[in-house]
């Protein structure tokens, strides 16, 4: 299984990280809206769902231009999350087993 890191933005709230182990980035979702890290997070969040789940998706995209990276958003009940998510190499990978994350053409620094 692969290892993906979650960068999670709650709109008005705040923002945290988490790492899953999936086989796919959609199962890495799947898996992170199963478990407790979000409700956990908005726990003292009167205003905001209890629960989110896929039926709340209304994006799940790469990202332009970009290897290995995702973004996802969804929400309810006029709440919204935004999550980007990163394949991830463990320490235990070399560094030069995973292709080298390509910026847009035309980016600042790319060719």
């Amino acid at each position: 299984m692969a290892l993906y890191s979650m960068f999670v933005s709650c709109t008005g709230v705040g923002d945290f990280s988490t790492q899953i182990r999936a086989d796919t980035p959609r199962d890495a979702l799947r898996e992170f809206l199963r478990g407790t890290s979000l409700r956990e997070f908005l726990a003292k969040q009167k205003d905001w769902p209890k629960k989110f789940s896929e039926k709340d998706i209304v994006l799940f995209i790469p990202m332009d231009g970009l290897i290995n990276m995702y973004l996802c958003q969804f929400g309810r009940d006029g709440k919204y999350v935004s999550v980007k998510l990163a394949l991830t190499v463990s320490r235990q990978e070399p560094i030069n087993s995973v292709e080298p994350t390509r910026a847009p053409a035309g980016a600042r620094g790319s060719p």
